[in-house]
């Protein structure tokens, strides 16, 4: 038999299997079930992301050098995803590229005439 147990919200009982896991809870699982957790986020899906926007704009400011040791980091030990990537990138969109190259070369070209 399996087990059940209350949605806080809906008040049903339901079968675990409805509820995510959750470590923090002592039966292991939240209490919310699953439709009313999903239910709550599309209801509140413009404030959820105005909060996740923000939180990230702060943490990013905050931690701004932190990021970008981690990016240089990253990309140094995974240069063969950074050039598929933009051979990839480049392929896509190979007008801006070739404007990219343009106004390179020109600052190239003003930076020798100096």
């Amino acid at each position: 038999m399996e087990q059940t147990k209350k949605c806080t919200t809906c008040q049903l009982e339901l079968p675990l299997s409805a509820f995510s896991k959750n470590r923090t809870q002592k039966d292991g699982h939240h209490r919310e079930c699953k439709a009313d957790v999903k239910a709550y986020q599309q209801a509140n899906k413009a404030k959820l992301q105005s909060y996740q926007q923000k939180y990230q704009a702060v943490y990013r400011f905050e931690n701004y050098d932190k990021l970008m040791e981690y990016e240089a980091e990253w990309r140094k030990n995974n240069q063969d995803k950074c050039r598929s990537y933009v051979k990839k990138s480049n392929a896509k969109n190979p007008q801006r590229m070739r404007d990219y190259m343009k106004i390179y070369n020109q600052r190239k070209k003003n930076n020798n005439d100096q």
